[in-house]
Order: C-alpha cells, then sequence, then structure tokens
C-alpha cells in the first residue's frame, strides 16, 4: 500500500515527462544552432507554469548571449530560488552579474555555487571575477583548478601580459588559440604578447586573424594598423586605422593614439584634409600632458611629411 501511494498520479507523471520532453526539444534546438527558436520555445515552457529550473537556466544562457542581461538575471534567479543546487543555476548567475559590473554580487553568488558545484566552469568564473577584482594570485589559483579548459588559457594569458610576464602569457595564448581558433580575442591578447617580444611577423598574423574574426572591433583594426605603419606599410595600415577610429569606445586608452597614427598615415598618402581632421581629433583627445602634442601642432601647419617618431606602446 505505501508503495501504491508513493507512486504519482497520472498527471504528475505526465507533467513530469512532458517537462523532460521539452527540455530535451529546447537543447535538440539549441544543438542546431537555433538559438533563438530554442529561447523562443524556452519562454513558451516558462510563461505555461511549471518549467523546471534547469528549463530556466537553459533559457538564462541564451538570454545572457544574446546581451538580454534583465532577463537573464530574472531567470537565473528563478531557478536558483527554486533550487540553488541546479547544475549552472548559481554559476550563470554569477556571470550575469559580472556582466553588469556587479563584482561583488558575481563573487557571492559563484561562492555558493562552489558549495554545490565543483565543475572546472564554475572555477574559470571565479578567477574571471578576481582578476577583475584586481586579484591575480587568487584569480591564478582559481584558473589553476578548471582543468585544461581552453578558455583557462585565455585567462591565464591574459593575467600574464597585464603583470607584465609576456613569454608565459604567449605560451598561455599560443595554447588557447590552438584549441579555439575562433576566438578573436585570444588572438587579440596574443598579437599583443608577440609584438611586445619584438616578433613583428607573428603579431602581425595574430592581428590579421583578430581583424577578421571581428571587423567590428576598433582595437583588432589599431593593433594592426600601428604595427603595419611602424613597418612602412602606410597603405595597408590606413584602412585598419580608419575602422579603428570608427569603432573605437569612448573610453579606450588607445583611442587617442588611434587618431594620432591616422593623421599620419593620411598625410603620407597626400590626404591633407583627413590628416588634419585626424590631428584635431586626437588634440581634442589626448592629455593635455601628452608628449605628442607639440609634434602634432607643428604638423597642422605643415604639409605632407615623413612624419615624427612613434611614440611607445
Amino acid at each position: 500500500m505505501r508503495a501504491l501511494a508513493a507512486r504519482p498520479d497520472s498527471a504528475t507523471l505526465g507533467k513530469r515527462l512532458g517537462d523532460a520532453l521539452g527540455d530535451r526539444i529546447g537543447d535538440m534546438l539549441v544543438k542546431l544552432g537555433r538559438r533563438d527558436e530554442a529561447l523562443g520555445f524556452y519562454r513558451k515552457e516558462i510563461a505555461a507554469g511549471g518549467a523546471t529550473p534547469a528549463t530556466k537556466v537553459a533559457a538564462a544562457r541564451l538570454a545572457l548571449e544574446r546581451g538580454d542581461k534583465d532577463e537573464a538575471q530574472k531567470l537565473a534567479e528563478a531557478a536558483a530560488s527554486e533550487d540553488p543546487r541546479t547544475p549552472g543555476a548559481l554559476f550563470v548567475l554569477g556571470e550575469v552579474l559580472r556582466a553588469r559590473g556587479d563584482l561583488a554580487g558575481a563573487m557571492a553568488e559563484l561562492r555558493r555555487a562552489q558549495a554545490v558545484d565543483g565543475s572546472p566552469d564554475v572555477q574559470l568564473e571565479f578567477g574571471r571575477v578576481l582578476a577583475s577584482l584586481g586579484r591575480d594570485e587568487e584569480a591564478m589559483a582559481a584558473l589553476a583548478e578548471t582543468g585544461d579548459l581552453p578558455e583557462a588559457h585565455v585567462e591565464r594569458g591574459r593575467i600574464a601580459l597585464r603583470r607584465g610576464n609576456t613569454d608565459r602569457a604567449v605560451d598561455e595564448l599560443t595554447a588557447a588559440t590552438a584549441r579555439l581558433p575562433g576566438n578573436g580575442e585570444a588572438f587579440l591578447l596574443l598579437g599583443q604578447a608577440e609584438d611586445r617580444l619584438g616578433h613583428t611577423d607573428k603579431a602581425e598574423a595574430a592581428f590579421k586573424t583578430t581583424a577578421r574574426l571581428l571587423p567590428g572591433s576598433g582595437e583588432a583594426h589599431y593593433r594592426l594598423g600601428r604595427l603595419l605603419l611602424d613597418r612602412g606599410a602606410v597603405a595597408a595600415a590606413l584602412p585598419h586605422l580608419r575602422a579603428a577610429t570608427d569603432h573605437a569606445p569612448a573610453a579606450a586608452a588607445w583611442r587617442p593614439d588611434a587618431y594620432f597614427q591616422l593623421g599620419f598615415a593620411e598625410q603620407r598618402q597626400g590626404n591633407r584634409e583627413r590628416s588634419v581632421a585626424g590631428f584635431r581629433r586626437y588634440l581634442e583627445l589626448a592629455p593635455g600632458d601628452a608628449p605628442a602634442r607639440d609634434e602634432v601642432m607643428k604638423q597642422l601647419g605643415k604639409g605632407p611629411s615623413q612624419g615624427p617618431s612613434i611614440p611607445p606602446r
């Protein structure tokens, strides 16, 4: 009798089967690359009521990929609230909070995640948050627990590059790009590391790959354009420097120098008006004590020239 009483009724059993089938359909759509359809399907399941926490986690991941941080956070919070042991619930919530700049909140959720999920993905995200907080030693310790995740090579390479350990950065980022051939950011970091070591051919190859993978990345075009200009390939550098200034984020530290380089590239190609526009924009953006200001002021009163010595990176 007890066994009979413990068995779910047909309605409950049907609902569980329906939830499982719904999750499988959504998973299949994701595997087929039909991610928008998958998210729409999950939304309908959730709106109908009774969707599992796992369904909400899957939907949160897709919403975050699409850049909808509000929806992603709402779904991840709902899943974690219903059952914090749901695989990925606290992890995705931590990802969302880091993406929103709430590093303290991300840290708290990821510490909770570590208590129920010791997966390499959790350690990777925890390491990213620690690195964002400037706690590099702790970040490297967390990243050491990620096994051989290629994304962890990217993060360790980023930290090594920032700390001036360029040889290690090259090793980590070379390993990352070998396993993540579509990761433009990894190639961008590798290019910077190779450039610092004076390996200009390798740096150029890495920056070219970055520009191909991330055509809207102003920094990729800036790094490649500047390197080409350094090598005297003015005509090849010019379109990249133009793209760099077109796509430069307002807060990018390299933005003033992109206009500086553009001004000289345009000048060397005989484009006087564009050269003047680039130099004037540089003067608007550069700090008052920037060492290149005097040189730019001189150039504004000249015709085409070979340009000044280029300040260090």
